[in-house]
């Protein structure tokens, strides 16, 4: 899974070589994170209760944090037409200073701010990035959710448990 970075560095090179100086890498990864969230509120459609959802993990005793190789600002920008941006303790995006996924960065972030080791964690994702980062960083739980990108057997060799749909996550647990 790529992210809006990446995707600059491929289109830079193919600018005019006279539009290369002024059209960095830099501004187009912008560019591109503005126009994939343009007309986000229109179209955020949550797949559950996140706010009952968050609300009944924090009850438990339990940290949340919000992981995506999208754009730390494409993440809030996602979680505010759902007026969600308070609900977790911790978020972040491929741009936050702690790599991509499937790196273990943003894990291990998580678990400083939260004061929590890794092996403390349950990783929930749906995608084979968010299961290979896991477990990478030596989580206690990789669970896969349905309600993404990723089908039963493309989560099922890496994680240890699959779930129809992240509405699930309070039963599993």
């Amino acid at each position: 899974a790529g992210n809006c970075y990446d995707i600059a560095k491929l289109w830079h090179p193919l600018l005019p070589a006279s539009l290369q100086a002024e059209c960095t890498v830099k501004s187009i990864e912008e560019a591109v994170d503005d126009v994939f969230y343009e007309g986000l509120p229109s179209c955020t459609t949550p797949v559950c209760d996140l706010h009952s959802l968050v609300a009944t993990l924090k009850s438990c005793g339990l940290a949340v944090g919000l992981a995506t190789n999208d754009s730390e600002s494409g993440a809030y920008r996602t979680l505010e037409p759902l007026g969600a941006c308070d609900l977790f303790d911790f978020v972040c995006g491929y741009d936050s200073g702690f790599g991509p996924k499937p790196q273990t960065g943003m894990i291990n972030a998580f678990c400083e701010a939260v004061g929590i080791e890794a092996g403390e964690v349950a990783m929930v994702g749906d995608s084979w990035h968010d299961m290979e980062m896991g477990r990478q960083a030596g989580v206690s739980l990789k669970i896969g959710v349905l309600t993404g990108t990723a089908d039963r057997d493309d989560l099922r060799p890496d994680a240890d448990l699959v779930l129809d749909s992240i509405r699930d996550i309070q039963t599993a647990l």
